[in-house]
């Protein structure tokens, strides 16, 4: 049986895979780069191939879902940063959607700066991570 819980998270996951997907297409391209992003970030969740397929086959959607729980908000700005970057080229469309997406996360659009200064040469480490995470927090104004 599937519970509440698990219809819950799996929600989570493809709205996570829906928001990076339509990051991906702000410049109008979605470039093979992305697309293996996107692919990673939906094993690295636990999505399923076909629940994937799905949201890849969908027409294109404007509004993109907002997970509610701050670790969560973290992965979803990662993961919009490291997809902006996927194709070695930030497009100002691409930077506007990600700084709109980090206020309706409750962070300051600043946030996507300090975050594609600190993904510029690569995806950060585990350990890398953590340090940004603690950085973000001065950027949050949610509860």
């Amino acid at each position: 049986m599937f519970g509440f819980f698990e219809r819950q998270y799996l929600s989570y996951k493809k709205n996570h895979v829906r928001n990076l997907l339509l990051l991906a297409k702000a410049d109008g391209h979605l470039h093979q780069q992305e697309l293996d992003f996107i692919h990673k970030a939906a094993e690295k969740i636990g999505l399923k191939n076909h629940h994937l397929d799905t949201i890849l086959k969908e027409p294109s959607t404007k509004a993109y879902k907002l997970p509610e729980k701050y670790h969560q908000k973290l992965s979803t700005l990662h993961d919009i940063v490291a997809i902006t970057l996927a194709d070695g080229v930030i497009e100002p469309s691409e930077l506007e959607l990600c700084k709109a997406m980090a206020t309706s996360l409750q962070f300051k659009p600043e946030v996507i700066d300090m975050l594609l200064e600190a993904f510029e040469n690569e995806i950060p480490s585990v350990e890398e991570w953590e340090q940004i995470k603690k950085k973000a927090k001065s950027y949050y104004s949610g509860s």
